[in-house]
C-alpha cells in the first residue's frame, strides 16, 4: 500500500506550510507530512519554500538576510506567523515527516538538525536535498533516515526505463522521485513500478495533478505518494 505525504500540508484553505495547514493535513488522515526548511540571519529554521516571503505574505524580506524577529512579525496570507521548526516538530511528533533542505545555508540547517533530539529519536524521517555534498552528513547524524536522490539521478532513471536499463539501471536501496510523464510516456504505471523493484529501489509518484493521476499511481504501486491536495484516505 502506497503512503501518502502532504505536501507543503492541506493549502486549500491555509497557507502552504503553516501550522494550521498540517493540522488540516492530519485531520484529513495523513501521517506523513513534508515540509520546506530555511533559515535566518540568526540561526533559526522556518518552514518557507521560497526563500522570499512574497509569494505567500505581503513582505518582500529575504529569509536567509532576515533576523528571526522580524521574520516572526510577518503574517502570512492566512493571517498565520512564519512557522518556526522547532514547533512544527513538537506539535507534529506523532507524524512522519519529510524535510527538504533548501539552500543557501544548506550546511548550517543540517548542523542545528543533527542536534534535535526529535530528529535523532525519529524513525520515520526522510529529506531532500539540493546539494548533492551534503548527503554524505545526513546519513553520518541520521543513519536511519531515507535521503530522496537528487533530481538528476531521478530524471536518469526515468530515461533507463524507457531504455530498458542500457544507459542507467536503479540503484538498489535508492529512493527516486518520479513525475507522472516525460516525452509523453506515463510512467505511472505498473510495469514502471515492477521495472524499480526489480532493481531493488523504491519510488515515489510526484505531486499526482489530479485524482485520476493519483489513481494511477496507486494501483502502480509506488511506494509513496506525494500530494498537494486533498485525497480520500
Amino acid at each position: 500500500m502506497s503512503i501518502f505525504i502532504s505536501h507543503r500540508g492541506l493549502a486549500d484553505r491555509f497557507t502552504e506550510n503553516s501550522m494550521e495547514a498540517f493540522r488540516e493535513a492530519v485531520r484529513a488522515g495523513f501521517c506523513f507530512l513534508e515540509t520546506d526548511l530555511r533559515m535566518s540571519l540568526d540561526g533559526v529554521i522556518f518552514l518557507s519554500h521560497d526563500d522570499s516571503l512574497e509569494r505567500v505574505s505581503d513582505s518582500k524580506m529575504k529569509i536567509h538576510q532576515t533576523d528571526s524577529k522580524e521574520i516572526s512579525r510577518v503574517r502570512l496570507n492566512c493571517g498565520s506567523p512564519i512557522a518556526k521548526l522547532e514547533d512544527f516538530l513538537e506539535e507534529f511528533r506523532d507524524q512522519a515527516w519529510t524535510l527538504d533542505i533548501k539552500e543557501p545555508l544548506g550546511e548550517k540547517v543540517i548542523h542545528l538538525l543533527s542536534q534535535n533530539k526529535y530528529l535523532k529519536a525519529k524513525d520515520a524521517l526522510r529529506f531532500v536535498i539540493w546539494n548533492p555534498q551534503h548527503r554524505n552528513r545526513l546519513f553520518e547524524h541520521f543513519p536511519q533516515a531515507v535521503i530522496y536522490e537528487d533530481v538528476k539521478s531521478c530524471q536518469k532513471a526515468a530515461v533507463g526505463y524507457l531504455f530498458k536499463g542500457m544507459i542507467f539501471s536503479p540503484r538498489p536501496g535508492a529512493t527516486y522521485s518520479i513525475i507522472s510523464s516525460m516525452f509523453g510516456i506515463s510512467f505511472f504505471e505498473r510495469a514502471f513500478t515492477d521495472y524499480f523493484h526489480r532493481h531493488g529501489a523504491r519510488i515515489l509518484a510526484f505531486l499526482p495533478k489530479d485524482s485520476d493521476e493519483l489513481q494511477k499511481a496507486q494501483e502502480a504501486e509506488f511506494d509513496e505518494i506525494l500530494v498537494d491536495f486533498r485525497p480520500s484516505l
